[in-house]
């Protein structure tokens, strides 16, 4: 599993925050930052391309994740889009 570089952790925990995410769930959205980066390194997908996104989801959905996983997953890389896109 890779880490998420610290200047993307900061800049990540500040949006989270920006956008009324509990601080409670950080962690969480964390965890689905990360699950995501380490797909895209291994699948070699663009992180910041939102064409990456289905299927990181099916992978999820492969792995039994539950329809509420997926959707933490991903609202969690909207987020990450909206950061590094700019949106």
């Amino acid at each position: 599993m890779i880490d998420i570089p610290p200047e993307l952790r900061n800049k990540y925990t500040s949006f989270l925050a920006q956008r009324q995410v509990p601080l409670h769930s950080h962690n969480i959205y964390f965890k689905w930052l990360r699950f995501y980066l380490d797909f895209c390194n291994k699948h070699q997908h663009t992180p910041s391309l939102r064409g990456s996104l289905p299927f990181f989801i099916e992978k999820l959905h492969k792995k039994k994740q539950t329809s509420r996983q997926q959707e933490q997953a991903q609202h969690a890389i909207h987020l990450y889009y909206a950061l590094v896109n700019n949106d």
